[in-house]
């Protein structure tokens, strides 16, 4: 154990470069009533290739965490400190054309409501175009060819003629799968998907993440997953960054996470699984609620639902210190505090 704090570095990997680094990053909502914290210090990498869950209740700061690695926090919300970069260039200084090429070009970003991010007065097939024509310098129908072949690739029944359809002509499933071909269609570097199943049925959500994690591997595109269900993780994730009221709280290879979890938030959302009770054993949810940014606890901010919980986690919030090539922000594992166990 090393009771210095981490580097904030991922430990996927680490002979290559990563593709995208965020480094102690800070968003502050500035309201009437005060700023809210609503990202607080979060490090980590993404590496070439990977699949990285972002995890935690609702209030956890996930998606505003996504938000800020495309730059889409607006006021009253402001990135108020740290780094974000990709291939080692800082995004919070890019100019307006270089944010254009990163937004959709090199990143690329699966919303939650495809309803909200279609336009109603296009059809599907302009939208995907128009998004290549941005992208790649293509011609009017080199890019319709190229938002067929789109509509094929995410499973679009007759794509040629469903091409000119308007949103509102397709299923739910259908618009999410529109906005994955359009998400994809200029080969991004790295795919944000947040939470894109929330508003399917069960069966619809099974293909569609079915889908992503295909697609994903054979675009060769690294995937950010902003859920709040662990069993997504685990079946589409190579690590998992577990987040609670603003930070992380735990950064961990997915098998090593599920299999022996390092922060007890963690252990209680593991605990929290259906799948994971045995017969007749009862489901032991995490007691209270996550804090409001507000008004947030002194020391670790989980102390107050914590069964572990000790004096120095009360006075003092503990750092994110490495663990075995894993990290979690618990005084578990700084060396010299007694904590019960």
């Amino acid at each position: 154990m090393n009771d210095s704090e981490s580097s904030g570095r991922s430990a996927a990997d680490s002979g290559a470069d990563p593709l995208v680094s965020v480094e102690d990053l800070e968003v502050r909502f500035f309201t009437e009533d005060g700023a809210v914290r609503a990202v607080n210090g979060v490090s980590f990498d993404v590496m070439p290739g990977e699949t990285v869950g972002i995890v935690g209740e609702s209030g956890a700061g996930k998606s505003v965490t996504a938000q800020a690695l495309l730059r889409l926090i607006d006021d009253p919300g402001r990135v108020t400190d740290g780094r974000i970069r990709f291939r080692d260039k800082d995004v919070l200084s890019y100019s307006d054309s270089e944010l254009q090429s990163y937004r959709g070009g090199s990143v690329s970003m699966i919303f939650q409501d495809p309803q909200t991010y279609l336009n109603p007065v296009y059809t599907v097939g302009e939208q995907i175009a128009e998004a290549v024509r941005i992208h790649q310098d293509a011609d009017r129908q080199a890019a319709r060819e190229e938002a067929v072949e789109m509509l094929d690739k995410v499973g679009i029944a007759d794509p040629e003629g469903r091409y000119d359809d308007y949103p509102h002509e397709f299923s739910g499933g259908m618009k999410q799968r529109a906005l994955i071909a359009i998400a994809l269609s200029c080969d991004p570097d790295l795919l944000i998907a947040d939470e894109p199943t929330t508003a399917l049925d069960v069966t619809t959500e099974a293909q569609i993440l079915r889908l992503i994690s295909e697609l994903s591997e054979e675009f060769d595109t690294s995937v950010v997953f902003i859920t709040h269900d662990l069993s997504v993780v685990a079946e589409l994730c190579d690590r998992a960054i577990v987040m609670y009221a603003g930070e992380v709280a735990e950064d961990s290879p997915v098998e090593a996470l599920f299999d022996d979890p390092l922060h007890p938030y963690t252990e209680g959302l593991l605990d929290s699984i259906p799948a994971r009770v045995g017969p007749g054993e009862r489901i032991d949810p995490i007691p209270g609620q996550m804090p409001n940014s507000r008004n947030l606890p002194s020391g670790c901010r989980f102390h107050p639902r914590c069964p572990y919980a000790v004096e120095e986690c009360r006075r003092h919030e503990p750092p994110l210190v490495d663990v075995d090539g894993r990290r979690a922000a618990c005084y578990r594992f700084v060396d010299g505090v007694e904590v019960d166990e």
